[in-house]
């Protein structure tokens, strides 16, 4: 057994963290954290599960290239705009944010913003 968190459940700890107390509005139930915070590290290791495969890919096409001298080059985008609209982060979002007027584009790292 590992003393390490897994990337998700770090993540949504200290996104939970940062965002404690949560605040709803009158009309939306309050938010369980326990669950929001589950669906955060879910949501957060499947991207993470994305781009590692990603990764793979690129490897091996580089590895690869250099048997066939190809010249093979790849790249594997990670940055905090792609994870914060990746589909399965705008899927914890809109059920964050679920009485909002706008539809959520991102994931929100600052609920008081």
């Amino acid at each position: 057994m590992t003393d390490q968190m897994d990337i998700g459940h770090e993540f949504a700890i200290r996104w939970l963290c940062k965002n404690h107390p949560m605040s709803t509005s009158k009309n939306q139930p309050p938010v369980d954290e326990v669950d929001i915070c589950q669906d955060i590290a879910s949501a957060a290791n499947t991207y993470a599960d994305k781009k590692r495969a990603e990764f793979e890919v690129a490897l091996r096409k580089v590895m690869m290239g250099v048997l066939d001298k190809s010249h093979t080059a790849e790249t594997v985008l990670i940055c905090e705009k792609d994870f914060l609209e990746s589909d399965c982060m705008q899927f914890v979002a809109r059920k964050l944010l679920a009485n909002q007027f706008t539809p959520a584009r991102r994931f929100p790292t600052d609920l008081g913003s």
